[in-house]
């Protein structure tokens, strides 16, 4: 009997070993096959690292001072088109889901060009960093089952690692040159070794040179004018352009050599009891206040506290509530990741869900309230699209929670890239200059006026036209307006003067016809 037991452990114990060893060669082929693939970046220097030359080029002239004309779309398509090219020397072919992460970069980039907003141009360029590394890491790596940590710190570790492999195109361009003489017998490789000790000699001699003499300097401020880069300095673009090789090279080999293990290991091993306990309290508190809200706000028809008024009412306790749900969704993913599935914690992260969505609701209301006494600001208008994004990840929350083979990356993913892309093309400013100026015209206020005239150019066709009538209380600051309204005029004129064919704006021109005609 004691020979079987010992014959079942020593099973049992050959089963896990040779799990341990699965493992552990999985982990080995995935390290192997990515520094064959850095090694076949090597092999292709030649293609590759010419294609990095023309992708920095492309880059500065994109890119140089303008991050909001007409090339941000060329340069965003650019990057698509020089990893697509590398992916495909070397034969990594493109996942059919890959067009989401072009198509969606590519909107943002036209976005970027034909809006005036800038948080939204900020929110845009962010936004495409975010998918590009996105992009490059689902192709390379299989990211079906991925959870948010595991994506989030595989995007992460990818992009800060690119500094450990900054060396990578010295490394390459002598193995690429050495292989070349061997083959041709030839010294050209040393050509390129004084070609590349030049190039920051040049950089700082050309620099200085500009600087001490006048007609030297104007010899390339007439090259930079033909480009329209005159306020350029030639070490600025040098400099730009060698950060884009070396940034854009580097993350090539980060992401190619494949560092990160795929596999995703289970979490959820914590006991289940201390979940119950804590959540079910939370609950609790929950439901009181939810019954406040349904009976009171909703269903009582907001009857306020003597000195309350609707406006003060909205603000007090707004941001609070705004808090609560987002602590909500993040304490209800923690305890789908880390704990143990249990009907009751289920039941209880559901009635949580719910209890959310009526403080969404509640939050939504009161923003409506506040709008309706002091307007729209762009602040207020991020802050409803901000709700309505939380109502649809919780949706997708309370989903998983019942399935647990529901992809809540992927849904969560395609709803803030889908969300946000309808936020950065709908001009909000424009929206929002046209519903305060239809609320505030006949009793427009000085706060009304300033406020306007500090919205960019996507609001200029509605402002431009408008002839407001000044309150008789305000009267004597009628001077005032007029000299917002003059400086507002000339700024949208100067900017549209100032765009030429690399720095055009579709905003900012639209803005310049409604001044000028």
């Amino acid at each position: 009997m004691e020979e079987q037991i010992c014959t079942a452990e020593g099973k049992e114990e050959g089963k896990e070993e040779g799990k341990e060893e699965l493992k552990t060669e999985s982990v080995i082929m995935v390290v192997n096959n990515g520094k064959s693939r850095v090694e076949k970046i090597k092999e292709h220097f030649g293609t590759i690292g010419l294609a990095t030359l023309i992708f920095a080029v492309f880059y500065t002239f994109c890119l140089y001072q303008n991050l909001v004309g007409i090339t941000f779309p060329l340069f965003v398509g650019g990057v698509y088109f020089y990893f697509i090219f590398c992916m495909r020397k070397l034969e990594i072919s493109l996942k059919k889901d890959a067009w989401f992460y072009i198509g969606s970069s590519l909107l943002l980039g036209i976005s970027t060009f034909c809006t005036d907003s800038l948080p939204i141009q900020i929110f845009n360029f962010m936004g495409i960093l975010l998918l590009i590394c996105s992009f490059m890491v689902h192709q390379i790596y299989d990211d079906i089952k991925w959870d948010f940590s595991k994506y989030l710190g595989t995007v992460v570790y990818t992009a800060m690692a690119s500094v450990t492999h900054i060396f990578q195109p010295f490394i390459h361009l002598n193995h690429f040159l050495r292989t070349r003489s061997k083959k041709e017998n030839s010294k050209g490789r040393y050509v390129v070794y004084g070609l590349i000790i030049a190039v920051p000699l040049l950089m700082v001699v050309i620099a200085l040179l500009t600087k001490a003499d006048i007609v030297f300097n104007n010899i390339f401020v007439k090259v930079f004018e033909q480009l329209e880069l005159i306020d350029a300095d030639v070490f600025g673009i040098i400099f730009l352009t060698i950060f884009a090789f070396f940034a854009a090279y580097s993350f090539l080999c980060s992401v190619i050599s494949k560092d990160l293990s795929e596999e995703v290991k289970e979490k959820r091993t914590a006991e289940p009891i201390v979940a119950i306990t804590f959540t079910s309290i939370l609950t609790a508190v929950y439901l009181i206040f939810c019954a406040v809200q349904i009976f009171y706000l909703f269903i009582g028809g907001l009857q306020l506290p003597e000195g309350y008024s609707y406006a003060e009412y909205a603000r007090s306790g707004y941001f609070q509530l705004l808090f609560v749900c987002l602590l909500n969704l993040v304490m209800v993913l923690i305890c789908l990741h880390y704990f143990q599935e249990h009907k009751v914690l289920k039941a209880i992260l559901t009635i949580i869900c719910g209890c959310t969505f009526i403080m969404i609701i509640s939050s939504a209301y009161r923003m409506f309230l506040y709008v309706s006494v002091y307007e729209l600001t762009f602040t207020r208008v991020l802050v409803v699209w901000s709700l309505l994004v939380l109502t649809i990840l919780l949706t997708g929350i309370v989903i998983y929670i019942f399935k647990s083979d529901f992809s809540l990356f992927r849904f969560c993913m395609i709803v803030v890239s889908v969300s946000y892309m309808c936020l950065s093309v709908s001009h909000q400013d424009y929206w929002i200059a046209k519903y305060n100026v239809a609320v505030a015209m006949d009793n427009i206020t000085q706060a009304d006026m300033n406020y306007l005239y500090q919205l960019s150019a996507d609001a200029a066709p509605i402002i431009i036209p408008l002839d407001f009538k000044i309150t008789d209380e305000e009267a004597d600051m009628e001077n005032y307006y007029l000299q917002d309204q003059d400086m507002y005029l000339a700024g949208v004129k100067i900017a549209g003067e100032e765009m030429g064919f690399r720095t055009f704006n579709l905003s900012k021109w639209i803005a310049y016809c409604e001044v000028v005609k």
